[in-house]
C-alpha cells in the first residue's frame, strides 16, 4: 500500500543533520507500527503519531525478502518519525539511542 507522505521545512532539515535516507523514512512510515502522541500547549491538544520498527516486526518483514530491510537494518531499527495523521505531514524524525520494545 502506497502512502503519500509530506514533508514540512522542519523534517527536511532533521533527515539532512541526522543523515537519515529518504528510503528509511518511507519504509518505516509504509510498514512500521504507529503510536499515538499527544502534546499539550495551554488548552489545545495536538495530535500525532510515532511511527517505528522493532525488532519484531522486522523479523516479520524480512521473511518478506524485502531488499531494503537487508541494506538499511539498523537504521531502520533506531529512527523514529512523527507524522500528522490528518495531513500525512512528516513533523520530524529522530535516531532512538534506546531499543524500541513497544508491542
Amino acid at each position: 500500500m502506497e502512502k503519500n507522505l509530506n514533508l514540512s521545512t522542519h523534517s527536511k532539515q532533521r533527515i539532512q543533520q541526522r543523515g537519515i535516507r529518504m528510503d528509511v523514512v518511507k519504509f518505516i512510515y509504509e510498514n512500521g507500527r504507529s503510536v499515538n502522541s499527544y502534546k499539550r500547549i495551554n488548552h489545545l491538544k495536538l495530535h500525532s503519531k510515532k511511527y517505528f520498527v522493532n525488532k519484531k516486526i522486522l523479523r516479520t518483514l524480512k521473511h518478506k525478502n524485502f531488499e531494503e530491510v537487508k541494506k538499511f537494518q539498523s537504521d531502520i531499527l533506531n529512527t523514529i518519525i512523527i507524522v500528522c495523521p490528518k495531513t500525512n505531514l512528516l513533523i520530524t524524525v529522530y535516531k532512538s539511542d534506546k531499543k524500541i520494545i513497544w508491542n
